[in-house]
């Protein structure tokens, strides 16, 4: 990717090297060799830290309403919505 970048850099700026525009390259070439790569993760790493995945145990329904009940991490969530709906299988918390 930083290769990538520098490549477009040198044709954007066409294919005259001055020597101004040789040291910037170079700089660029050193700083971004000395950062370190962002590491690749799994989709969990992006998301916030407070979202929970949530599998649906059972629903009940009471009234116009239906309460689904979930396990999250070892903990009861309850997510309530109308009775003619259906519980997704999932959700997040």
């Amino acid at each position: 990717m930083k290769l990538l970048l520098i490549f477009v850099l040198v044709l954007i700026g066409g294919c005259e090297m001055t020597p101004e525009r040789r040291q910037f390259y170079q700089r660029l070439h050193h700083a971004l060799a000395e950062t370190p790569a962002p590491a690749r993760s799994d989709q969990a790493k992006h998301e916030p830290a407070h979202i929970r995945h949530g599998i649906l145990k059972r629903s009940t329904v009471t009234g116009a309403t239906r309460q689904c009940v979930y396990s999250v991490t070892g903990r009861t969530h309850i997510l309530t919505i109308q009775s003619y709906e259906i519980c997704p299988l999932n959700h997040n918390f």
